[in-house]
């Protein structure tokens, strides 16, 4: 059964499974962890080679989401538990669910203060601040997969509060919703409530030593100096994956309109999750 690592990007999903790598595949040494190899099982979704197997004409997205649940089966049939990373929105297409209760056991869903998804983002991207406060702001937002050389609509992001909403609203699984800023600032209490959480769906053990090495081994630095020496195969557009990581990093680097523009349209989101006094 899938338990989804979902986030709107840039948020802190790419964190979390690394830490469940470490975690759950029993490493222990920060100096010689991989990036790149994943010690759970563990599948993006959908990924290209999905859409192959499945033969989905990938330039409708229409097309897409009626294979949603059939590449769900599949990845449920590859193993008994199965971890997957996603940033597509929980939403329904022409009666087509992105998930349910049939494919999913759990739902681990992070949320960051959409100003600060911006700084990162765009350099993820190499795109404007500008650019991404308007994808952002829309419902009509997707992330772009390549497929031989073709470009095609692959997660329907929406806008900011439209990813957050239909993930916390989803009522098939239990989601944890996890805000990005509790992982920076009070790391060891989120990420044991996420081992407990866990511990609550399948059989895992809550050992608060191994938390604590799993939070060394995948500490921001340590994953930055990796990728600097080893690159880093989700690396984006931009020089680099982990780029600061900081909480706040909006402050002094973006536009105060833009700034407004953000606060205006998820002022009621923002408030909810104490981004907004």
């Amino acid at each position: 059964m899938i338990i989804w690592i979902a986030s709107y990007p840039k948020s802190g999903n790419t964190w979390l499974k690394l830490f469940l790598s470490a975690y759950l595949g029993n490493h222990k040494d920060p100096n010689t962890f991989d990036i790149n190899k994943v010690m759970i099982p563990f599948s993006l979704f959908p990924t290209n080679s999905l859409i192959k197997k499945f033969d989905v004409d990938y330039s409708n997205f229409n097309n897409l989401s009626k294979n949603w649940l059939p590449m769900q089966e599949y990845l449920n049939l590859t193993a008994s538990k199965i971890f997957v990373k996603t940033h597509n929105a929980m939403c329904t297409i022409n009666g087509n669910p992105f998930t349910n209760s049939k494919q999913s056991l759990g739902a681990i869903y992070l949320v960051r203060d959409p100003r600060d998804i911006i700084m990162s983002y765009s350099d993820h991207l190499q795109k404007t601040h500008e650019d991404v406060v308007k994808n952002l702001l829309s419902s009509n937002t997707f992330e772009e997969g390549i497929i031989d050389s073709k470009k095609y609509n692959f997660t329907l992001l929406g806008s900011w509060s439209d990813h957050y909403n239909s993930w916390k609203n989803f009522k098939g699984i239990n989601v944890l919703v996890i805000k990005y800023e509790d992982l920076v600032n009070n790391t060891f209490l989120t990420f044991e409530k996420i081992i407990k959480y866990l511990s609550s769906i399948i059989e895992i053990s809550v050992n608060e030593d191994r938390i604590n090495e799993c939070i060394e081994i995948t500490k921001f630095d340590n994953l930055k100096n990796i990728e600097q020496k080893d690159g880093f195969n989700e690396k984006g557009y931009g020089k680099y994956f982990f780029r600061v990581g900081k909480v706040g990093d909006w402050k002094t680097k973006l536009n105060k309109e833009l700034v407004k523009k953000i606060e205006k349209k998820f002022y009621k989101e923002m408030i909810e999750l104490g981004y907004l006094d």
